[in-house]
């Protein structure tokens, strides 16, 4: 049975590094080494000094991108002013969205977003957790003031939907 897969020489591999740190972009990397963005990926897999060689390059990706997001969020890139088609001066413009990027990155506790829990009285739940039965007749309520606001559709003054029924009102008992 024939093996799958390119034989990747040396120079072909070290090609691939080459584009790969220059752009960032595995399928860039791939594509001037002449080989599948699949057998890229699979350079790690190969042995350990590819899979060190792979982390290698991706640390000097990061730093790349680290550095360009410092750069426009803190030292700011210059904007060229155009009076009749021409430069006539620049003006430094800073990307707070490049510094809240470096801000998240440096201190994640203080900047990243996070879930928020929220609880009502005691703890409880502030949507209320349901089973299927109260779902149906909640839907199905709901359905009915569809059908009755769809009948009173064709009248001028606006429509106003009844209030939902407590269970206790609706069934006239307690669950």
């Amino acid at each position: 049975m024939a093996k799958r897969g390119v034989n990747l020489s040396q120079e072909r591999i070290d090609a691939f590094f080459e584009v790969f740190v220059e752009t960032g972009k595995v399928t860039e990397g791939a594509r001037a080494a002449g080989f599948s963005t699949r057998s890229a990926y699979n350079l790690k897999n190969k042995s350990p000094e590819l899979k060190e060689r792979w982390e290698e390059a991706n640390q000097q990706v990061d730093d790349m991108l680290d550095a360009e997001i410092w750069r426009r969020g803190h030292d700011g890139i210059d904007k060229p002013i155009f009076y009749q088609g021409r430069v006539v001066a620049t003006i430094k413009e800073y990307s707070d969205k490049m510094l809240e990027l470096a801000a998240i990155g440096r201190m994640p506790h203080k900047y990243a977003r996070r879930a928020v829990e929220m609880t009502g009285k005691d703890g409880k739940d502030l949507i209320p957790q349901m089973d299927d039965i109260e779902a149906a007749r909640r839907m199905a309520w709901l359905l009915t003031q569809g059908a009755a606001a769809k009948k009173k559709q064709d009248a001028s003054p606006p429509i106003t939907l009844a209030p939902m029924p407590d269970k206790e009102n609706e069934s006239g008992r307690s669950e």
